[in-house]
C-alpha cells in the first residue's frame, strides 16, 4: 500500500439547538470518520478519502406564520489520507482536515470551525491486520447569532434583556483540542472490527454568547465553559455468505450531564462482484430520541448513504415525527505508482 501527501481541505457540520451549542449528532456518523475519532485519520486502504454530509432537521417544522422553516441545517466535509512515514516499515501516519458549520433556530445561531488532525498507526503484525492508532485534532471556530433582531415575545416586541445587551452579543471564537485512540483488526476472513475512544474539548473553550456571571472564572462556570467530552465508537463486519454481510455499529458520547447513544444494524447485499456494487439497508436507534431508517449503496470506491430520523421524543409535537433527513457520500481515491520498465533490445539472429 502506497501513501501520499494530500492537501488539507474543509468540510461543514455541527448540530446545535440552543445558545449553549452542543456537539453534532449525525445519524450517518460513519460518513464523518475523522470527526468521530481523530485516530481514524488516514486509517484506510487508498490514497485519499473525501467525505461529505448534509442534514436537514427542519423540513416539517413550522414557523410563526405557519410556513415551513429552513433554519435547522448542517453540512460537513473532510479529507484525509495516509503517508508512508513511520518508525517501522509497517507503520504509517495519517493527516486530514475538516471544516464544520450549521445554523439553528429562528435567531440564526451559527457555529463553524475548522480542524486539522494527525494520527500514527502502529501495525501489530507485518501483514497489517491489527492496527493500533493514536490521533490528535486541533482547530478554531466561532459561534454567533445572525438574526437576533428577529427575537419576538408575547407582546410582539423584543425582550428588554435582549435590547439592553445587544452590544454584548458578538461573534465568539474558540480553540478546541481532541484526542483519540483506535483499534482495527481483521479477526478472520469473515470478521473484522473497528473500535475507538475519544476525549474532546480538552481546551475547555467558552461556549456562551452572553456573559453569565462576571464573578465566575472560565474554568469554574459551567455556563461559559464547554465541559469535557468522552466518546466511544465501534463497528463490526460479519460475512454471512458470499452475498450477504452484517454491519452493526454504535456510538456513545457524553458532554457534561448530556449523554447520547446510537445503535445501528446494516445488512449488505452484493449485487455485482465485478463492478463492486452492494446495496445496504438497516435500522438504528438514538436512545430516547429517534428511530432511524438507513439506506446505502456502494459503487466501487464510492459509498452513498441516506438516513431518515423518526422522532420519538417530546419534539414530536413540533416536527410531527419528522426528526431529520441526511445524505452522506464517501469516496476513496487510489493513485498507483506506474512501474518503471527498463527497455529491452532484442537482437535477431542471422
Amino acid at each position: 500500500m502506497k501513501h501520499f501527501l494530500l492537501p488539507l481541505v474543509l468540510g461543514l457540520s455541527l448540530c446545535s439547538t440552543s445558545l449553549m451549542a452542543q456537539d453534532m449528532h449525525w445519524t450517518l456518523f460513519e460518513f464523518s470518520p475523522t470527526s468521530i475519532n481523530p485516530a481514524s485519520t488516514g486509517n484506510f486502504y487508498g490514497t485519499y478519502r473525501l467525505s461529505g454530509l448534509f442534514r436537514d432537521g427542519s423540513f416539517n417544522i413550522k414557523n410563526s406564520i405557519g410556513g415551513s422553516t429552513n433554519t435547522y441545517k448542517s453540512v460537513g466535509a473532510s479529507i484525509d489520507g495516509p503517508l508512508a512515514l513511520g518508525f517501522r516499515k509497517q507503520d504509517w501516519i495519517g493527516v486530514g482536515g475538516m471544516f464544520y458549520g450549521d445554523r439553528s433556530g429562528s435567531l440564526g445561531l451559527g457555529l463553524t470551525y475548522s480542524m486539522l488532525s494527525v494520527a500514527y498507526h502502529f501495525s501489530l503484525d507485518k501483514q497489517q491486520t491489527r492496527i493500533f492508532s493514536i490521533g490528535l485534532q486541533g482547530g478554531g471556530g466561532s459561534r454567533a447569532l445572525k438574526d437576533f433582531n428577529e427575537a419576538r415575545f408575547e407582546d410582539g416586541t423584543m425582550n428588554g434583556f435582549m435590547t439592553n445587551n445587544m452590544g454584548e452579543i458578538d461573534k465568539k471564537g474558540f480553540f478546541d483540542l481532541n484526542f483519540g485512540l483506535g483499534y482495527r483488526a481483521q479477526v478472520n476472513k469473515q470478521t473484522a472490527l473497528n473500535i475507538g475512544l475519544t476525549v474532546n474539548q480538552l481546551s475547555f473553550a467558552e461556549q456562551a454568547l452572553l456573559p453569565q456571571n462576571n464573578t465566575q472564572t472560565k474554568r469554574d462556570s459551567g455556563l461559559t465553559t464547554r465541559p469535557l467530552g468522552i466518546g466511544l465508537n465501534g463497528a463490526f463486519d460479519f460475512a454471512l455468505n458470499k452475498k450477504w454481510d452484517l454491519h452493526p455499529a454504535f456510538r456513545v458520547q457524553t458532554m457534561g450531564p448530556a449523554l447520547e447513544m446510537q445503535l445501528q444494524g446494516w445488512l449488505g447485499y452484493l449485487l455485482n462482484e465485478e463492478e463492486g456494487t452492494k446495496l445496504r439497508f438497516g435500522l438504528g436507534y438514538r436512545i430516547g430520541d429517534a428511530a432511524q431508517v438507513l439506506l446505502g449503496l456502494d459503487i466501487k470506491d464510492i459509498t452513498v448513504g441516506l438516513g431518515y430520523d423518526i422522532s420519538l421524543s417530546d419534539v414530536t409535537a413540533v416536527d410531527q415525527s419528522f426528526g431529520g433527513i441526511e445524505l452522506g457520500v464517501t469516496y476513496i481515491g487510489k493513485i498507483f505508482k506506474e512501474p518503471k520498465i527498463k527497455p529491452v533490445i532484442l537482437c535477431p539472429r542471422y
